[in-house]
């Protein structure tokens, strides 16, 4: 090719690069620009990731929460028991309530399936330890023990670690607070004693807790651990005058969400 002849060929491709808008030019840090002044943006679509809940902390331990909302919490010790439970669950499924269940492991292992029900309708299962036994009393090689049988027999037939521990009986010191903690559970204590187990009256059970319940209240009932028909008979009459009253019911762990913890007892 004589020179003349290269030059045309070479000022026809530098032409023809610039009609195409010339190749891609460096930004200050070495980024190649993009060859358009006005390139057109695609957006892809973004797959949306299903949220969960944030897990809660763990809390030393919980007597109430102080919030501005109309909610309480139900609390049911001692069980599964064959006659109470299913009848109480019934109750609340009826109200559309859910509660909480701080079932003892070794009554789990004898009555699985309704513990799998509890759950299954909303509920919470909630750790009281393997047996009844006060924990205060224990070594805190026995304590871990009893909570974590207790624990283990929970996750075993709901598929997840419970979260919370109410000690057998409320006892409970720094060692059993401790001990919980380290395991990943909040001691949950309550703010309104029914002492239902005292067998009372159910129009005093139900008067106890309607005449002294407040947003964020704890309340302590029993399914098991002895003869609870006042317990049943008395938990309509609780559900309907908390309705009035503009309440919801839901377990502990629903509860602690919408508040601030109150950690130590409201009544020292």
């Amino acid at each position: 090719m004589h020179v003349r002849d290269a030059h045309i060929a070479l000022i026809s491709v530098a032409l023809l690069v610039g009609a195409c808008g010339g190749p891609a030019r460096q930004g200050s840090k070495g980024q190649p620009r993009a060859a358009y002044r006005n390139p057109v943006r695609v957006r892809q679509p973004v797959a949306r990731v299903p949220t969960r809940p944030r897990p809660l902390p763990v809390i030393a331990k919980l007597y109430a929460v102080r919030t501005d909302e109309p909610v309480v919490a139900l609390t049911f010790d001692d069980g599964p028991d064959p006659k109470n439970t299913p009848q109480i669950l019934d109750l609340l499924a009826r109200y559309g309530s859910h509660a909480t269940f701080f079932v003892l492991g070794s009554a789990a292992a004898h009555y699985p399936e309704l513990v799998r029900r509890a759950a299954a309708n909303g509920n919470e299962v909630a750790n009281h330890g393997w047996g009844h036994n006060r924990m205060t009393l224990l070594t805190r090689g026995r304590v871990i023990e009893e909570i974590r049988r207790g624990s283990h027999q929970i996750t075993q037939l709901v598929e997840q670690k419970p979260r919370s521990l109410r000690p057998p009986y409320g006892a409970y010191n720094e060692g059993v607070v401790h001990a919980a903690n380290d395991l990943g559970e909040t001691v949950v204590l309550w703010s309104i004693d029914t002492r239902d187990w005292t067998n009372p009256p159910p129009s005093q059970i139900a008067s106890r807790i309607l005449g002294n319940v407040h947003p964020g209240s704890i309340i302590l009932l029993h399914d098991g651990g002895g003869r609870r028909t006042s317990t049943v008979r008395a938990l309509p009459m609780i559900l309907q005058g908390l309705r009035r009253r503009g309440y919801r019911v839901v377990p502990v762990k629903d509860l602690v969400r919408l508040g601030t913890a109150v950690v130590q007892d409201p009544d020292t």
